[in-house]
C-alpha cells in the first residue's frame, strides 16, 4: 500500500495488485480503524486487485483504455 501511495502521489496514476491474498477490510493484528483507513487508501490509489491471471490481462486493457 505505501508503494501504491507513493505512485498516487507523485503521478496520480492508481496501480493494479496482483496479489495471492490481500483483504485490507479483516488485515490481522489491525483495529477496526486502522483497517478502515487502509480500505480507504486502497480505493484512493489502487485500479483493481485480483489474483487471477486472466482477470489482470482484462485489467490492463482497461487500464490502458483509460
Amino acid at each position: 500500500m505505501d508503494l501504491a501511495d507513493a505512485v498516487f502521489s507523485s503521478s496520480g496514476l492508481q496501480i493494479l495488485l496482483f496479489t495471492a491474498r490481500f483483504n485490507p477490510s479483516t488485515f490481522p493484528g489491525a483495529t477496526d480503524a486502522e483497517r478502515l483507513a487502509l480500505v480507504k487508501r486502497m480505493h484512493r490509489s489502487v485500479f483493481a486487485t485480483t489474483n487471477r491471471m486472466d482477470e489482470v490481462l482484462h485489467y490492463v486493457l482497461d487500464m490502458l483504455e483509460r
